[in-house]
């Protein structure tokens, strides 16, 4: 009698590798996205001035982007060439959130409250030329005056 010649298929390795990065790609996107979310309310809470929810979003976004590129280092995905979009995106918003925590960007229009609180005193100089270029007369309405 013959011999029944069985030929099984190997089981590959490398799809559950491409799987594995697969996921890892899916969930960092998320991650990326959120990050980004978060970023964009920090930018709004600063612009109106909302101090306690500027700190909270700053320290959201910073916990985030950090753990973030914790995790990409430990999976040593952090400086592969296939992984680096998502190295550069992480670091681009833990970039942006500290420069705008260092140089108070954005922030409250300081003008709108100083321009109504000192209507009856008095300016500390009495120099006419600084009158002139103060920053606070521009004013942009349906005309633009300067």
């Amino acid at each position: 009698m013959e011999e029944m010649e069985t030929t099984s298929p190997v089981p590959r390795r490398r799809h559950s590798r491409d799987n594995r990065y697969r996921m890892l790609e899916k969930y960092m996107t998320y991650a990326l996205l959120v990050d980004a979310g978060v970023f964009v309310l920090y930018l709004i809470s600063a612009g109106f001035g909302i101090g306690w929810l500027k700190a909270f979003f700053a320290v959201v976004g910073i916990v985030g982007s950090a753990l973030g590129l914790v995790y990409l280092y430990f999976t040593k995905e952090l400086l592969r060439p296939r992984s680096l979009w998502m190295s550069a995106g992480l670091a681009a918003v833990l970039v942006c959130i500290l420069v705008s925590l260092l140089v108070n960007y954005p922030s409250p229009n300081p003008y709108k409250k100083g321009k109504d609180s000192t209507k009856g005193s008095t300016p500390a100089s009495t120099d006419p030329s600084d009158t002139d270029t103060k920053a606070a007369d521009l004013s942009f309405g349906t005309t633009f005056s300067i």
